[in-house]
């Protein structure tokens, strides 16, 4: 069980070549626009969306209304890549995407932020720490 935080963008290439692995990837609750590496990411079987907007565009982050139906969304996406990570998977996060994705949802809603934040640090905890 592992984690790896990768700052520069996913490539094709490498998702496709390392079928083992999840790619994960923000997305809007809509499932649209993103260009075009989110609309390949939709199709692919081993990329996982972690939901931290409702639509797309700049205005897109979550705002607080529905908070309960909002939480529940962004902790079951959570919740199955928590899942696939306790299968064995190497699951491989955006830490530019997620970082601007928490910073967003801070300013415009600082409770889905908190749960949101409360599943990143869920997932670290399969991050494997190794001593040299």
């Amino acid at each position: 069980m592992n984690i790896l935080w990768l700052s520069h963008p996913f490539r094709k290439d490498d998702i496709v070549s390392n079928r083992d692995a999840v790619w994960v990837y923000t997305d809007n609750e809509l499932r649209e626009g993103g260009g075009e590496m989110k609309e390949f990411m939709r199709g692919i079987e081993n990329c996982h969306a972690l939901i931290t907007r409702e639509t797309t565009g700049k205005d897109g982050y979550f705002r607080e209304d529905n908070i309960e139906r909002k939480k529940r969304s962004i902790q079951n996406h959570f919740n199955a890549l928590q899942i696939r990570i306790k299968q064995g998977k190497l699951a491989i996060l955006p830490s530019i995407e997620i970082n601007e994705a928490i910073i967003e949802m801070d300013k415009h809603a600082p409770i889905l932020s908190e749960t949101f934040k409360k599943g990143v640090e869920t997932i670290n905890k399969f991050k494997l720490t190794t001593l040299i």
